[in-house]
């Protein structure tokens, strides 16, 4: 598959959390998404690693009402896995850059 849909076991709660299921995505250099707590792309922004908000509306990160987060992630997963492939195999070619380079920070994260 194109992208990596993690869906992490704490989803309605206050504070940001990711586990080990992101770092498999970032190991085999495939773009995610998250189906996680608010704010947790802002917690995994801020440890270096970036995210694919230029190819799909992440402000479902923003979002502090929980069923409202899920409809909005909703959304963005049928968004992508109805794309056409060869517009998916243009926009991983343009989003290598991204996964190589949260390849890079993962590899300086586990040090």
């Amino acid at each position: 598959m194109f992208v990596d849909i993690i869906t992490e076991t704490r989803f309605a709660q206050p504070t940001a959390n990711f586990s080990e299921k992101l770092f498999q995505a970032i190991q085999y250099q495939k773009p995610f998404i998250v189906v996680a707590p608010p704010k947790t792309l802002e917690y995994i922004r801020s440890l270096g690693f970036k995210t694919f908000n230029d190819y799909w509306d992440e402000s479902y990160d923003d979002e502090l009402h929980h069923g409202e987060r899920l409809a909005k992630l909703f959304y963005v997963m049928h968004e992508v896995v109805t794309a056409p492939i060869d517009k998916l195999r243009d926009m991983y070619e343009d989003m290598r850059p991204i996964v190589e380079h949260n390849l890079k920070v993962y590899k300086e994260f586990i040090k």
